[in-house]
């Protein structure tokens, strides 16, 4: 690369096109300005003869055209801008996107009530529990699947953990729970997890619906959302999850299920849930935890919601992996 030197230049410029004098830039600012407002270079307005100047005209046409021409946002912009790139492209701006949820979820373990602290403290828990909303939400398909990989599974449980009375944060963490079998290669990878092997998951969503999870609202959002979790987090543990369930007689974990079926009865996804997961925590294990569910009602309580959620039109067979249980479940008396 050359460098072009100052007399090089100068020796293209010709006589025609050098520097105008002061006062020959001070004429033509005069009159470009005169021109700018509607006016020629004596001082009098152009118009197009029918009184209305031609730069006014010409301005309210602009202006009728912005108004016809559909006015696109930057969240419009970007939407498009994102449609438009190349595939690897847009998996690179996903998992940059879901990065930034998994990091911002994650509650601050430097919390403090003192001072300008506490002010900080409550936007980074508005934050955090707006961005475990977001990751819920995007957690399908293949977002899943990064999602996973990126962290959203701890971060969930840890915000679950340190707002325990707040229903939204435990909806939102109990979805990202039940997430996890959105697909058998999501499955598989939430399977190794420490957070299903070691219980985590459903100590996580048995507490939300314990809390939550029983009361007779108008809502059942909470029930729906923990009985789910708990279903996936038996389902993903394993023999070491349905040892769990009957702890303690079931007290932190059967019961909760129970009184969320009493309670929302009406609610056949809630009804489905509950059963479901009573379901897996004895499906391929030993005698006794049929054994326990019958001690604890939970049989007879199955086939009464079963059954009326048959009458109301929602019909449960629970087959497929289920279909072994169908003679002690007594399904026939449906």
């Amino acid at each position: 690369m050359c460098d072009v030197g100052a007399e090089d230049v100068g020796a293209e410029v010709t006589t025609e096109t050098q520097s105008p004098s002061k006062a020959h830039l001070a004429s033509f600012l005069a009159a470009a300005t005169g021109l700018a407002r509607g006016e020629d270079a004596k001082g009098a307005v152009v118009t197009d003869g029918t009184g209305t100047s031609a730069t006014q005209k010409q301005s309210e046409m602009s202006r009728k055209k912005a108004l016809e021409e559909p006015q696109r946002t930057p969240k419009t912009s970007l939407s498009l801008a994102f449609a438009a790139a190349p595939p690897e492209k847009r998996y690179a701006a996903k998992q940059r996107a879901i990065d930034l949820l998994c990091a911002a979820a994650k509650p601050d373990g430097n919390d403090s009530n003192d001072g300008n602290d506490s002010d900080l403290s409550a936007t980074r828990r508005v934050i955090a529990n707006r961005s475990l909303a977001a990751t819920a939400r995007v957690m399908h398909g293949i977002n899943a699947f990064v999602a996973l990989k990126r962290g959203a599974l701890p971060a969930a449980l840890a915000l679950m953990g340190s707002a325990p009375k707040d229903v939204a944060v435990q909806i939102a963490g109990c979805r990202v729970i039940s997430a996890c079998v959105a697909n058998p290669r999501v499955a598989a990878r939430a399977r190794r997890s420490p957070s299903f092997a070691g219980g985590g998951a459903l100590r996580a969503a048995s507490c939300a619906l314990r809390r939550f999870g029983g009361s007779d609202g108008n809502d059942p959002s909470a029930a729906r959302a923990a009985a789910r979790a708990m279903w996936t987090a038996v389902h993903l543990g394993g023999r070491q999850a349905q040892a769990e369930m009957f702890l303690s007689n079931g007290a932190l974990t059967v019961s909760p299920l129970l009184l969320a079926m009493h309670a929302h009865g009406d609610d056949a996804s809630v009804t489905e849930a509950c059963c479901g997961c009573l379901l897996a925590s004895i499906l391929d294990g030993p005698q006794s935890g049929k054994d326990s569910l019958e001690q604890l009602g939970a049989k007879t309580q199955m086939l009464g919601a079963m059954r009326f959620a048959h009458e109301n039109g929602h019909a449960m067979r629970f087959g497929g992996a289920f279909a072994g249980l169908e003679t002690w479940l007594e399904v026939h008396l449906l």
